[in-house]
């Protein structure tokens, strides 16, 4: 989602640092017009072109095709298409600490999920699936998969939040982020429905235990 870089200014042995935004990247107004949504950097200033309609005039006029190099205070990234934020040293470190933070959680979270499903597996190997070990195993990953793109999205529009005046119009958040988020969405509504089901047959089983 975001990361530390530091690279060397343009012009200058000064060493610039940025934040890497991974999931924004420039829209293009007409994808089919090379011109459309370039980034370049000139004398140490940075310059996004775009492309717009002229609706000030009627007619043919109207479809007229407006070319615009408007500058912008962040540096683009071309190969990995995310934007770059300049930052100083100080925040460079305390970004590179968050960072280091969010993947450790990240990391940990996955393992303790991976563990939960692997013995809800394990339990359900063994002849034991109804019971209330695994439902609230379900019910963790069940939850945690479903609230996960909230999450994602909540930290990135933060990052848009926090670095408001370095945005502009045309930075959008890459669609690839939109369809991720999704599909990891409708994962989770899945597995809230398997928990549910899980829940009712363990309520059923327990009830049926009490009887005999």
């Amino acid at each position: 989602m975001m990361s530390p870089d530091a690279v060397p200014e343009p012009y200058g042995d000064q060493i610039q640092y940025y934040i890497k935004l991974h999931a924004f990247t420039i829209k293009k107004n007409y994808p089919q017009l090379e011109d459309d949504g370039i980034f370049y950097a000139e004398k140490g200033q940075g310059y996004l072109r775009t492309t717009y309609k002229d609706k000030t005039k009627a007619g043919l006029a109207a479809r007229q095709i407006n070319v615009v190099d408007e500058p912008v205070k962040f540096r683009y990234d071309i190969k990995d298409q995310s934007l770059l934020i300049p930052i100083t040293k100080g925040q460079e470190k305390t970004f590179r600490v968050m960072s280091q933070i969010m993947l450790t959680i990240y990391v940990i979270g996955i393992l303790t999920l991976l563990y939960l499903f692997l013995r809800f597996v394990y339990d359900t190997s063994r002849g034991k699936p109804f019971t209330r070990k695994n439902v609230n195993r379900l019910k963790i990953i069940a939850l945690a998969v479903t609230t996960w793109p909230a999450v994602v999205l909540l930290i990135n529009l933060s990052m848009r939040w926090i670095f408001s005046e370095y945005f502009t119009p045309q930075i959008i958040l890459k669609g690839i982020i939109w369809e991720d988020s999704w599909s990891t969405f409708r994962l989770g509504i899945l597995l809230t429905l398997l928990y549910g089901a899980f829940a009712r047959a363990t309520y059923l089983q327990e009830e049926q235990d009490l009887t005999v």
